[in-house]
């Protein structure tokens, strides 16, 4: 059945969350694996709230944003150890894009990450010249 149901495109899962499974960088190449070889399993939202994904992670899971075969909508990384760098992987993703994400929530706290100030409003200049690439909702 579930086969069938596969190959019917019937299945559609909405959102997975891994919220506060401290979900590391490596963990992160695995989920990636996943989608790509699956994209019909890949849900419109998925949440990675509150984890150890730190710029290497960043950096693989901006293969997803860019894959245009996976029907990703809404990404969640509030609470994780991304820095400027992490941001510019996925900056440089939503960029090349087809579709726009409708939900993008980032969340950096790293106070000590002075380029972070810049890598955000060149973020927003690149968009300024491509708004329909901009999510209907950031929350940096």
């Amino acid at each position: 059945h579930f086969k069938g149901a596969l190959s019917c495109r019937k299945f559609k899962l909405k959102r997975i969350a891994f919220g506060m499974c401290r979900i590391r960088n490596d963990m992160i190449n695995d989920i990636v694996s996943f989608f790509t070889t699956y994209p019909i399993l890949t849900p419109q939202s998925i949440s990675l709230v509150e984890g150890q994904i730190g710029d290497e992670g960043c950096s693989i899971l901006s293969e997803v944003i860019r894959n245009s075969s996976i029907n990703l909508e809404e990404i969640e990384l509030l609470g994780n150890e991304m820095t400027s760098s992490g941001f510019r992987c996925i900056a440089a993703a939503l960029i090349c894009r087809t579709r726009p994400l409708k939900r993008l929530s980032i969340g950096i706290y790293h106070e000590n990450d002075r380029a972070l100030d810049s890598e955000v409003i060149a973020f927003l200049e690149k968009f300024s010249s491509k708004p329909e690439h901009l999510p209907d909702r950031l929350i940096l």
